[in-house]
């Protein structure tokens, strides 16, 4: 990584970005713009937050976008975020799904417990997916992440047929063995 793109990244988690200046957004811009995926990470958070930058959504997805093609699971993360929040026109579930599944296989502390729950109750009756909810349910409680006490009581309360809860462990250890 440049550099260049640790200072500002440094900067800019240190200031909160509004106090950095037009110069260094335009340092963190043509970074971003040479492709480096953190760099755009950072341009898409800060368009989304508007700290830096004014907020502009529009500008957030496309850095996101930019960054997500290169694999950063925060940008994934982010962007599923404002998609299920409407941010862009009617929330859409199937467009999220993969961001969050992206995010959570790079290990984003929420993701796991995002999906699981869209899976499970969330994403509308055309998206439920008990076996793949369980699953990354589980992901949660393995990783003992921040949701995990929400995770294994929404897994108590959870009716599986015999052969959901046969897919949903079979699923669940290949995600555990693929991506811990």
């Amino acid at each position: 990584m440049d550099f260049r793109v640790i200072v500002i990244a440094l900067v800019l988690a240190i200031s909160g970005c509004q106090s950095t200046s037009n110069k260094k957004m335009e340092d963190l811009a043509k970074v971003a713009e040479g492709g480096d995926n953190f760099a755009q990470y950072l341009l898409g958070y800060s368009y989304e937050r508007g700290d830096g930058n004014p907020k502009d959504l529009d500008k957030a997805k496309y850095w996101y976008s930019k960054s997500i093609e290169q694999g950063n699971g925060r940008s994934a993360y982010n962007l599923a975020i404002l998609i299920l929040s409407g941010s862009f026109g009617t929330p859409d579930v199937k467009k999220a799904i993969p961001l969050l599944t992206l995010a959570a296989q790079q290990k984003h502390e929420r993701a796991p417990f995002d999906l699981g729950v869209l899976y499970y109750k969330m994403g509308g009756p055309e998206n439920v997916d008990l076996v793949k909810g369980y699953a990354w349910l589980q992901v949660t409680v393995h990783r003992k992440l921040e949701d995990q006490l929400t995770a294994k009581s929404i897994l108590s309360g959870l009716n599986l047929s015999t052969q959901q809860m046969q897919d949903a462990s079979k699923y669940t250890k290949e995600l555990i063995q693929k991506y811990g």
